[in-house]
């Protein structure tokens, strides 16, 4: 029987996890290009509105269903599809066979030279190997379960965030008895961001960015068959208070980022089940919103800039209508949001 496989862990600009690197891309997607001055006092950084089109991609079987499971949730949350970068595709095939080649097979972002398979060390050199360019794109890698790549990756605190974010471009490896690989690209404001290291994960301004004002919920108002429960195993694991062994489904709030300094700060995240009772649950916010925000919420450096978690204490009920009340602040200025959807 397959070993049951974790969530790979991943990189998020400005944190120190495992296994990230920074690459680029040849695509180019069908959206306007912008500039916006950050209201935090940063310079002005480029960025993409939402795609609402790609190109055709050239998946089949089971990466086709992973590539339009993610960008019908996009689509849906209203952050932009992806379009599928061949070379990222090489890059991430390149790691799947590598994670199923060792013995046992491993789950790590990071290859060893002379072991069986191996392509490159780092996602980034995957990428770059691959012939993804430009130097100054970002890249970050999910790693999950084969059998249920799209559905778990995005059941998740940091996945979901990363899957969901500003990011332009995928690439999908796979091997089905074990794990899919998805590398991930941020290109556009990139360049101004790039450390001497090379970007690494998904930087919090530039790519794919909502407006001004604008406000992107996961679950996404009125959808259906949200699972009730988190996915277990991810890695990192969230910061979570005892008693959350089996949190329900995160709940994210997303708004438009400037600036890795941009805080949106919370003053209410209200989950209500359909006869109005509220749920305990804990809010997860960036750790330089902590300060601004007036309920008690949990400070997690791996929460992006302008993103806030609401993660249930429990699994939510089956076939069951949650509403969500949310109210807080991007820098200041105030932002709100109250949507429903339902459990499967």
């Amino acid at each position: 029987m397959m070993q049951r496989l974790k969530l790979g862990t991943l990189c998020i600009s400005g944190l120190i996890l495992t296994g990230c690197g920074g690459g680029g891309s040849t695509t180019v997607l069908p959206s306007s290009v912008g500039t916006t001055s950050s209201t935090s006092g940063s310079s002005s950084q480029a960025f993409v509105t939402p795609a609402s089109s790609v190109t055709t991609p050239t998946y089949t079987g089971t990466s086709l269903s992973i590539y339009q499971a993610i960008n019908s949730v996009r689509q849906s949350v209203g952050v932009g599809l992806l379009s599928q970068s061949t070379n990222l595709d090489t890059a991430a095939q390149a790691h799947a066979s590598y994670l199923a080649l060792q013995s046992p097979p491993a789950e790590t972002h990071t290859e060893v030279s002379g072991n069986t398979g191996f392509y490159a060390i780092t996602p980034y050199a995957r990428a770059a190997l691959a012939g993804f360019t430009p130097a100054s794109a970002w890249i970050d890698e999910a790693i999950g379960n084969a059998s249920s790549c799209a559905s778990q990756l995005l059941d998740t605190v940091y996945h979901a965030q990363e899957l969901l974010g500003n990011i332009q471009e995928v690439g999908i490896g796979l091997n089905a008895n074990w794990a899919c690989v998805l590398d991930v690209a941020t290109v556009a404001g990139t360049a101004s961001l790039q450390t001497p290291s090379s970007g690494a994960g998904v930087p919090a301004s530039g790519g794919q960015q909502i407006a001004l004002g604008t406000i992107a919920v996961f679950p996404y108002n009125n959808e259906t068959a949200v699972p009730g429960s988190m996915s277990a195993g991810e890695n990192p694991a969230p910061p979570l208070p005892s008693g959350y062994g089996t949190p329900g489904h995160p709940i994210m709030v997303r708004v438009h980022v400037d600036s890795a300094s941009d805080v949106l700060s919370v003053t209410n995240f209200a989950v209500s089940n359909s006869s109005g009772s509220p749920l305990p649950g804990a809010v997860l916010v960036n750790s330089d919103a902590v300060t601004a925000s007036t309920i008690s919420v949990i400070s997690d450096p791996n929460i992006a800039p302008g993103v806030v978690f609401f993660v249930p204490q429990s699994p939510l009920a089956s076939q069951t209508t949650y509403t969500v009340v949310f109210g807080g602040a991007r820098n200041g200025t105030a932002v709100q949001n109250t949507w429903s959807f339902t459990t499967q």
